[in-house]
């Protein structure tokens, strides 16, 4: 098997795991009951921090008449200000509850084993983003389309390929670092992580979240200009 169908046959196979483990889970998740309302002590807490920060730390703190209970209350008053001012703001902020779904990467000796957190119930449809910018050459080859999850596979007339994949739903990717650099970077201003390849034939791979909508995006390409992946993913728009 050539590197190009390599590629493509990998792309399909993660295509269809993904979409597999998706309809085990869509059924059960659907089922799951409502989450519990708020208890009205803890909805009082949050309404007295939130409408004087300093002075509900303050008032805790008082509260402790000794060395040793001041110490244990000091504790318990950060994480519970911690807790009551992170559960107003996801009660408060769908933007806030996107920003919380972001990608984790576990580092071993090896490899890089990364792992994104979607929306369990998703965001309705994985919507249309495109590249408006591709190398000279590049052109739509293939597009795959399957509920939460679209890969679109982009080739020129030697048969270079660029692959974009892009969901709403839980993603993960295990990246060969051994050949492969690492780079923090941004793109359209939200955290990425570029991994280009250090040696000929070896591929490189951009992965990053558009937090506004909780949506998922890698890059990969076999190409020996990396960097043409950093210009792709900076022209992706949302056409709907």
């Amino acid at each position: 098997m050539d590197r190009q169908s390599g590629g493509r046959f990998d792309a399909d196979l993660r295509a269809a795991l993904l979409e597999a483990a998706r309809l085990d889970w869509v059924g059960a998740l659907s089922q799951e009951p409502a989450a519990p309302r708020f208890s009205q002590g803890y909805l009082d807490r949050r309404a007295a921090f939130l409408s004087d920060p300093i002075g509900y730390v303050r008032r805790l703190r008082r509260r402790a008449w000794s060395a040793g209970q001041r110490a244990l209350r000091a504790a318990a008053c950060l994480l519970l200000v911690a807790g009551v001012a992170f559960g107003a703001l996801m009660a408060a902020s769908p933007t806030a509850r996107a920003w919380v779904q972001r990608i984790f990467i576990q580092w071993l000796s090896d490899r890089a084993d990364i792992t994104f957190q979607g929306n369990p119930q998703g965001f309705g449809e994985n919507g249309l983003w495109r590249p408006t910018w591709l190398p000279e050459g590049f052109e739509l080859a293939e597009e795959n389309i399957m509920s939460l999850v679209t890969i679109l596979i982009y080739e020129n007339e030697v048969g270079d390929e660029i692959f974009l994949h892009y969901t709403t739903a839980n993603a993960n990717i295990i990246i060969d670092t051994e050949h492969q650099d690492h780079y923090a970077i941004t793109v359209h201003g939200s955290a990425a992580d570029f991994f280009p390849a250090n040696e000929p034939g070896e591929p490189s791979y951009l992965i990053w979240t558009d937090e506004a909508t909780g949506t998922y995006f890698d890059l990969m390409t076999y190409l020996e200009d990396s960097e043409v992946l950093l210009q792709i993913a900076e022209s992706i728009r949302y056409f709907g």
